[in-house]
């Protein structure tokens, strides 16, 4: 075996992995000369054993694999993936056997795509790309098309604390929509709290306006039920007498106004909105839904109710929510002051007056408790006080 260098980027592995008289085998690099070296040393390593996976390269099994995802998972999942197949992955890894990667080469396919001119977070895409290899693998090995493939380690991807809009933000974007569609559109965005692919599948059969709630088709094909607040009630009731056409149960209840297919950028009305309003920063759809968390946790609703209603999984996703809504846990902390100390036993007791709880409207009307906005605040601090 050897490296031969094409250009400083770009070198050529050639070998004969099953002796002088077998088939010759040239391996495209790209990448350091010293990462070709050590990509080359790897491999030489891994032919000292038999292998049982050798007549399928990563093109021929990402075919397959992108026919069994259109069959086994959601639309999207499958334009997303077949995205990053044929975009990014096969170019590089496409020719090559499955049971030669290395973390070698993945280390050079990360270096190649963190160095190219740059879309934001691309290191939150470049790790995404790297999964999907990994369950393309996977999912071949469990056919018997490849040996399990290198665990790839994850590109340092640094996720910040989601932008929201205050209520009184909110209120103004809606109120300078300019048109009832894109009006209904974004407060069911807003008081539902729905992703935008969620509002812009929503079909008329998925809304029930006499039992106030619609059936959302979520992530992972995952259906929840979304309450419809009374205001939000009135907006649907009044849109839905202004809808063009017979409102058929596969109907989109938010089609694109030019042509009646499906919607899919609002980033022009997001902006006529934004500027009448006179809001002077970014702003895009998703802001809705962390409006929507933030908010009903600063009055004081309970997560877990906030993510059966977000279609959250798992409770750490809903969490982040908990740092968003600062002046709630500022409230929470001021309350400290109004407690007295007893000794030095450690026990907390009220002030004379202080009240328990304070009565306030809560998001979707009535009376609620005051409450902290991070569970592991209220169960510390707080217990004391109820």
């Amino acid at each position: 075996m050897s490296v031969k260098s094409k250009s400083p980027d770009r070198h050529i592995i050639d070998l004969r992995p099953w002796g002088y008289k077998g088939k010759r085998v040239r391996l495209p690099f790209e990448g350091t000369y010293e990462d070709a070296l050590r990509y080359h040393n790897e491999v030489q390593a891994e032919f000292g054993r038999e292998k049982t996976f050798l007549d399928r390269t990563v093109a021929v099994i990402a075919e397959e694999y992108l026919e069994w995802v259109q069959t086994h998972q959601a639309p999207k999942t499958h334009a997303d993936k077949k995205k990053m197949l044929w975009g990014h992955l096969l170019p590089f890894f496409g020719p090559m056997k499955p049971h030669l990667l290395t973390r070698a080469m993945l280390d050079a396919y990360k270096k190649k795509r963190l160095s190219e001119p740059g879309r934001y977070r691309k290191t939150r895409a470049v790790n995404l790309e790297l999964l999907c290899m990994g369950h393309m693998l996977k999912w071949g090995h469990s056919r018997g098309y490849c040996e399990e493939p290198p665990k790839a380690d994850k590109v340092p991807h640094f996720k910040g604390l989601p932008d929201v809009l205050t209520r009184e933000e909110v209120s103004r974007l809606l109120d300078n929509m300019d048109s009832s569609f894109y009006f209904a559109l974004f407060s069911t965005l807003y008081y539902c709290g729905l992703r935008k692919d969620e509002a812009m599948g929503l079909t008329w059969g998925a809304v029930n306006l006499d039992a106030g709630y619609l059936r959302i088709r979520g992530k992972g094909n995952r259906e929840r039920l979304a309450p419809i607040p009374g205001r939000l009630l009135e907006i649907l009731a009044g849109y839905s007498r202004l809808a063009p056409g017979p409102l058929l149960p596969a109907g989109l209840v938010f089609p694109s106004p030019r042509g009646g297919s499906r919607l899919y950028d609002v980033k022009k009305a997001i902006k006529r909105a934004k500027d009448r309003a006179g809001i002077n920063r970014r702003i895009h759809a998703h802001m809705l839904r962390h409006s929507y968390a933030t908010h009903l946790l600063q009055l004081g609703e309970d997560i877990r109710l906030i993510q059966a209603g977000l279609g959250h999984q798992s409770i750490t996703t809903t969490q982040i929510y908990t740092h968003v809504a600062f002046p709630s846990l500022r409230a929470a902390v001021e309350r400290l002051g109004n407690v007295d100390k007893c000794g030095q036993t450690g026990m907390i007791v009220k002030k004379e007056g202080a009240s328990q709880h304070s009565e306030t409207p809560s998001f979707l009307g009535g009376p609620h408790r005051d409450r902290t906005c991070d569970p592991l605040i209220k169960s510390q601090l707080l217990y004391q006080l109820s």
